[in-house]
């Protein structure tokens, strides 16, 4: 159990290279076909603003594998993480508005010369989930939601490690793209779609946008269970 969290928390934190023992350690897990009808009514009814019919089942499979429900905490589901990820799309961050997205491209360069690709964060999403859906119906005979979850690990786990990839971009690539905004979305501040009731936020004992902490300023050594409070927050 508690080797179990740990996991979970490492991967959470920032380190992609905890994915393979959160998936293969066991924890919870609940595939596509109950996870929109069980985990939240919201998702079940929410109608993507970017992401089509076909995109939005594969996404929402990812999202679930990734960060499922666990005793230390809801999942991506459960915490609207596939609705972060739709709207963030729509943004600037989506085109690629906030970065240098001119020629030339050398995909082959040191990780310290930046990003290197002509992808905005929507081509990732639109050509990786297409093609990973057109690999699974080749390979598996199946889309990626339907598959058993052993064979969705393994596939995620090629696409992290570079051995699949796309007839059109590297397998890492889509792989770090959905992997980080999954984080995000499980992290970031609820009034962007993600993070519901803040279980993010709980989980670690971020307090969140806080006005001030006039109230705790002469408290030391005490647990003190300060609520999150989000940049949205109604006052008075």
């Amino acid at each position: 159990m508690n080797e179990i969290s740990t996991s979970r928390r490492k991967f959470l934190a920032g380190t992609a290279a905890a994915l393979s023992g959160l998936v293969i350690a066991g924890l919870p897990h609940f595939g596509y076909a109950n996870a929109l009808s069980a985990k939240n009514e919201f998702l079940d009814s929410y109608s993507p603003v970017f992401f089509n019919e076909r995109e939005w089942p594969c996404l929402v499979a990812i999202c679930d594998l990734l960060i499922p429900d666990d005793e230390v905490s809801p999942g991506a589901l459960a915490t609207l993480v596939p609705v972060y990820i739709d709207r963030q799309m729509l943004t600037e961050y989506g085109n690629g508005g906030l970065w240098y997205m001119h020629g030339p491209f050398y995909t082959t360069s040191a990780p310290q010369f930046g990003y290197q690709y002509r992808f905005t964060p929507r081509d990732i999403y639109r050509i990786g989930l297409k093609e990973l859906g057109s690999y699974c119906q080749s390979a598996m005979g199946h889309t990626f939601e339907q598959l058993e979850e052993e064979k969705q690990t393994g596939v995620l786990g090629a696409l992290e490690d570079g051995s699949l990839n796309f007839p059109s971009m590297p397998g890492s690539l889509f792989f770090r793209q959905v992997l980080t905004n999954t984080k995000e979305g499980f992290f970031a501040d609820p009034q962007y779609g993600g993070n519901k009731n803040m279980a993010g936020w709980k989980m670690l004992g971020f307090p969140g946008a806080q006005g001030d902490y006039r109230k705790a300023i002469t408290l030391h050594n005490q647990n003190l269970n300060i609520a999150p409070a989000s940049i949205a927050r109604k006052e008075g």
